[in-house]
């Protein structure tokens, strides 16, 4: 499976449909991993609400 590119990312960020990133299966086989490990295991947009949660 190849990743997205930075304009189709784009596309669907403006579409508001930033879900199908997330679920696309080159993010979860590659990228979740270590963006978790980079965070820590926190839940970004949570902490930037000024909650917590483990990832």
């Amino acid at each position: 499976m190849q990743p997205l590119t930075i304009q189709e990312i784009n596309k669907l960020y403006e579409q508001d449909n930033i879900i199908k990133f997330y679920k696309h299966p080159y993010w979860r086989r590659n990228i979740r991993i270590k963006a978790l490990e980079r965070d820590n295991n926190e839940c970004q947009e949570c902490k930037r609400k000024g909650k917590y949660s483990k990832g």
